[in-house]
């Protein structure tokens, strides 16, 4: 057989500092006393809400933090500049590609028109590979200064298509001189060749993706590289590809900043506003609603 509450009194009750008596019938009042049981639970609720952890957990490194991402963001806007750099701007002003670069995206994408051709090179900021030479490797300091040289590359897709006719993507990558080629792949489906759907991925990796480059023969290498070279993808290009992804990064960095400072400022404001409050120390009477019953 269930027992029902002795009380169900309201936390505005319990807030007024009303006498406990006042508001539970004498029995219950009685049951409160007598019980060894609920006055030990009164005992450790008292304790447990009165002690620190309850403030602590406003989240009191909030305002560390955001003090911490502004002085980052001040360093980074005081190094840099909010204006495109001078190459940026010569780049877009020749107007041979256009750029296409989202912010809180990673990727850029620079098109053009060559004929009745569409090219598209894509490439990631955060897709870069550092290689440092083997520190087994004795090497003599350049007149530069520098005691070991770093190979920087940007992976690049390069896609050519003809309306109605398919085209080439050319999986390669960049260390900002060349660009160099693992794979060229045909499709005779624009669609299937750029569509980034889950059904068009799942085609792709049925179909054959063109023998490794390397291994073709010297010459039709060349041919391929002297194709690509007179689209406007060579060397200037390349150099154009790797400053624009470290532009993009340094943007992306700064920006995730600025998010990061936003949100927990929020939060810090939030914690003091918690920390101004007085502890519900009566709130162990609360607990008591579920185990005090009707004998």
């Amino acid at each position: 057989m269930f027992s029902k509450p002795i009380c169900s009194f309201s936390r505005l009750v319990v807030r007024s500092g009303v006498p406990l008596s006042a508001v539970l019938p004498a029995r219950a009042s009685h049951s409160l006393r007598s019980s060894p049981q609920a006055s030990s639970l009164l005992f450790s609720a008292q304790r447990h809400f009165s002690v620190g952890p309850v403030s602590r957990s406003a989240g009191e490194t909030d305002s560390k933090l955001v003090a911490k991402l502004k002085a980052e963001i001040t360093y980074e806007e005081d190094a840099g500049s909010k204006d495109d750099p001078e190459w940026l701007k010569e780049f877009k002003a020749d107007g041979t590609f256009e750029i296409t670069d989202k912010l809180g995206s990673d990727e850029v994408v620079l098109t053009r028109k060559f004929g009745n051709e569409n090219i598209r090179i894509a490439f990631s900021c955060s897709e870069s590979d550092t290689n440092e030479m083997d520190e087994e490797l004795e090497v003599e300091p350049e007149e530069d200064g520098k005691d070991a040289i770093e190979d920087c590359r940007i992976r690049t897709a390069i896609s050519i298509m003809k309306p109605g006719h398919g085209g080439m993507v050319i999986d390669s990558s960049t260390d900002g001189s060349t660009f160099d080629i693992d794979n060229v792949s045909f499709y005779d489906d624009e669609k299937l060749a750029l569509d980034e759907s889950y059904e068009n991925d799942w085609k792709r990796r049925g179909l054959y993706f063109g023998p490794t480059f390397i291994d073709l023969d010297e010459e039709l290498q060349q041919s391929f590289n002297d194709f690509l070279e007179e689209r406007a993808i060579g060397s200037e290009l390349a150099a154009i590809v790797l400053d624009l992804a470290e532009h993009k990064e340094q943007k992306e960095y700064v920006n995730w900043l600025e998010k990061m400072s936003s949100s927990r400022h929020d939060s810090a404001s939030s914690a003091v506003a918690i920390k101004k409050r007085k502890p519900f120390s009566s709130f162990c009477i609360i607990l008591l609603e579920s185990h005090c019953t009707w004998s």
